[in-house]
Formats: C-alpha cells, structure tokens, sequence
C-alpha cells in the first residue's frame, strides 16, 4: 500500500518533471543561444551548438508530452526513458567537464539540470 506522504511525492516529481522539460523545451527551441549561455556554453564559439541546443529542447517536449499523456505501464514506459536520457546527460556533462571540453561552471549547471531529471524520475518511478 502506498502511503499518503509517497502518492504526493510521486505526483509532485511527474509534475516536475514535466514542468522542467516542458519548460526548457519551449524556452530553449526559439532561443538557443540564450539557454547554451545561460548554461555556461560558448555559444559563439561553437556553430553547430544552436543546432544541438534545438535537438535536445524537442526531446525534452517529446518526453514530457509522453508522461503528461498517458498512465499506468505507458507513463512508466516514458518516465525510464527519461531516466535513461538524463542519466546519460549526466555523465556527457560529467565527462565533458573533466576532459576540458565545456566550462566547469557549464559541466557543474549541466549535471545539476540532468541529475534533478534522474531524482524526479526515479521518485516517480519509485511511487508506481
């Protein structure tokens, strides 16, 4: 049985989550430069960086659109993909930064962004 306290932090880390990618998706798409900077990228150094930017921001909707739709084994089909993006993004920041290929400040911003995604799915993965 499910008590009252884990239904509540179930329901809170799906609405998290899907604010959180919702959110950075529909920011990030139109201003890409804008969410690379304020990450801590180069966005001027990097040409292509505007085009990965977008790529990512239309994963992240596609993601929280798949978790606000659905439930039961569907939801939970998307919440562990997710989770397995996140965690992925994790390390590439994680890597990235120790191998000098972004800032620290943008490896420690980007890895704080993937890790709240990993917490969040696996409290609402936990709850189901």
């Amino acid at each position: 049985m499910v008590s009252v306290s884990e239904a509540l932090a179930t329901r809170l880390a799906i609405k998290g989550l899907i604010a959180g990618r919702m959110g950075f998706g529909v920011t990030v798409w139109p201003a890409p430069r804008l969410g690379g900077m304020a990450a801590g990228l180069d966005m001027d150094g990097n040409p292509h960086a505007a085009y990965l930017a977008r790529v990512i921001a239309v994963r992240e909707v596609v993601l929280a659109s798949g978790v606000y739709a659905t439930d039961g084994e569907a939801r939970r089909q998307w919440l562990l993909a997710g989770l397995v993006c996140d965690c992925a993004d994790t390390f590439a920041a994680l890597i990235a930064g120790r191998a000098g290929q972004i800032p620290k400040r943008a490896s420690v911003a980007l890895t704080g962004f993937a890790l709240s995604g990993v917490v969040l799915s696996a409290i609402a993965l936990r709850g189901r």
